[in-house]
């Protein structure tokens, strides 16, 4: 029975990687920029969405941050912002700040004054709350970094990103849970004392089930309206820390957090919350995604997935993908594996040309020097999503793109600014423009430099492969829900 079972794995897997190669023959290179001066004719009434990759208070962005606040401004909020947004070069502010929208992956909770301690309170996980004195940026306690990637920024980074020309930000990824269920719950106060939008999470007393079927009812998007064309934005992770789906690896057993299946795991959209099966969470996602198209003209899924270091997207990200951009999904804004992927065309079933950014990398991070070890997680993209209204026809032109860097100033301390290195524009050029094999050396030559970072991608490559086995044999491992 065993022997039986995986051969069968084995055949799925065998078939799923043989038609989603032959599906990939239906996507097609992009047309790459590094200008984001798109000039269209004046008939056309042109929108540009500008899309950043992860956000993360790492050790030295905090110490960078504290180091850099105004001491001159008397409200402490506005003086904790005022640290966060010296993290933001002129050049970076000024291309995120032109665009009509500009979205953001959030991957931490700025949870105000919450440790890593934790404790049960009504059948869920909450975190300890100490005082923090309002103008304290980095305390070591609630608003740190450490090596087993737990983090938490103090609540004025929101009003900081809104400053710098955020419009909206997902909360939707594997660190979303860092500060427990009251984390979650505070990140959203924060988020909306700041007048920042998000989407991903929900706040737990919030959470709309009156079928109680285990998925919310309420509604998963934002649209925003932009010179009369309505854009819909969504956000969904395919695993977090926290939520392992009966499968126990790595992360669980660094954090100090349980396993969130069956506790604040309701609060994210992710294709393992509530221990659901997985083609229940995800044809819900599509759902919600399809009502969002109906509702609006442009929809931007923004999905935080794949495999850790690798510069090539994963099967999995693939079938992911093109059930989201038939439900209705104009482009699938990617991050997570912390580097950047390729970004490909496809044409839908329905005739749109639709398309797909499968990572844009670190975008914030700690800061390091051309040819330093861990390089290729220091450069991201900043992505332009090119609208056009031609007398009421609205669609995605194309999708151009700006390499970023986080570097590290002289004085030991992070910046990101736009990447003008040849380093930089060889690994853009090779992700962007070479084939999966460049891609393959590309990531083999970046974990040979630095083979330490082998181990993160063994970490996600397991729940990588369990969630597209456990997806393929939901009559195995999965029951039906009532």
């Amino acid at each position: 029975m065993i022997k039986k079972t995986l051969i069968t794995i084995i055949l799925i897997i065998g078939l799923s990687t043989s038609v989603l190669a032959s599906a990939e023959n239906v996507f097609c290179p992009i047309d790459s920029s590094y200008s984001a001066n798109i000039s269209f004719s004046e008939k056309h009434n042109n929108i540009k969405i500008a899309v950043t990759g992860d956000i993360l208070t790492t050790k030295n962005v905090l110490i960078t941050a504290d180091k850099q606040m105004n001491g001159s401004i008397e409200d402490p909020y506005v003086k904790v912002a005022s640290g966060f947004e010296k993290l933001f070069s002129e050049n970076i502010i000024e291309n995120i700040s032109s665009a009509d929208i500009t979205f953001g992956n959030l991957e931490e909770p700025i949870a105000e004054g919450l440790t890593e301690k934790w404790y049960w309170q009504d059948g869920r996980p909450i975190c300890e709350k100490i005082f923090v004195e309002e103008g304290v940026l980095h305390d070591g306690e609630a608003y740190k970094y450490n090596p087993r990637m737990v983090i938490n920024a103090h609540p004025a980074f929101a009003l900081a990103l809104k400053n710098v020309g955020y419009d909206i930000v997902s909360t939707a990824n594997n660190h979303y849970a860092n500060r427990a269920s009251n984390g979650i719950d505070s990140t959203i106060d924060a988020l909306k004392k700041a007048d920042l939008s998000y989407v991903g999470t929900l706040k737990y007393d919030e959470i709309l089930d009156e079928n109680s079927d285990g998925y919310p009812e309420n509604t998963p998007y934002v649209i925003k309206i932009v010179k009369d064309v309505k854009i819909a934005f969504l956000a969904f992770a395919h695993q977090t820390n926290h939520i392992v789906g009966g499968f126990q690896v790595f992360p669980v057993f660094l954090g100090r957090l349980p396993p969130a299946d069956k506790f604040c795991s309701r609060q994210v959209y992710s294709i393992l919350s509530n221990n659901a099966p997985i083609e229940f969470n995800i044809q819900n996602f599509c759902n919600g995604i399809s009502e969002a198209k109906s509702k609006s003209d442009i929809v931007c899924v923004s999905v935080h997935w794949g495999i850790c270091n690798k510069h090539e997207p994963s099967i999995l990200q693939k079938k992911i993908a093109k059930r989201f951009l038939e439900a209705g999904a104009d482009v699938i804004i990617g991050h997570g594996p912390h580097v950047i992927q390729p970004i490909e065309k496809f044409e839908t079933k329905d005739g749109r040309q639709t398309y797909v950014i499968y990572s844009l990398g670190n975008f914030l991070i700690d800061g390091g020097y051309e040819r330093s070890l861990t390089y290729d997680s220091k450069v991201g993209l900043i992505g332009f999503i090119n609208i056009i209204n031609n007398t009421g026809q609205i669609y995605v032109k194309n999708i151009t793109y700006i390499p970023t860097f986080s570097s590290k100033t002289k004085d030991c301390q992070t910046k990101v600014v736009i990447a003008k290195n040849k380093e930089a524009e060889k690994i853009v050029q090779t992700v962007m423009n070479g084939s999966r094999f460049n891609r393959f050396v590309l990531t083999q030559k970046y974990l040979t430099i630095n083979p330490g970072l082998r181990i993160f991608i063994r970490d996600d490559m397991l729940p990588d492969h369990w969630i597209l086995i456990k997806w393929k044999l939901g009559f195995i491992f999965e029951t039906k829900k009532n």
